[in-house]
């Protein structure tokens, strides 16, 4: 899978998460398209980047622990 692809991946799961609207996992899989698996394995990443994300049975939705998003891209540091 290219790099670009897995990065519009997280992407699309983070703000899913920042509007608390996951829905459990298996909905969110078929949402994304992905096997449970799959989407398992994209948690983690997030969790690797450091995102505090938990599952809330109250919201019904994968939610992170603190407000936050995940940014991946190129940001220049130079000064024009």
């Amino acid at each position: 899978m290219s790099i670009i692809k897995t990065k519009n991946i997280l992407e699309r799961l983070d703000f899913l998460v920042r509007m608390r609207s996951t829905g459990c996992a298996g909905d969110l899989a078929d949402q994304m398209g992905l096997s449970e698996r799959t989407l398992f394995n994209y948690l983690n990443e997030l969790k690797d980047l450091g995102a505090p994300l938990f599952w809330s049975r109250q919201e019904n939705s994968y939610v992170y622990g603190e407000n936050g998003k995940i940014e991946i891209g190129f940001k220049s540091t130079e000064k024009y």
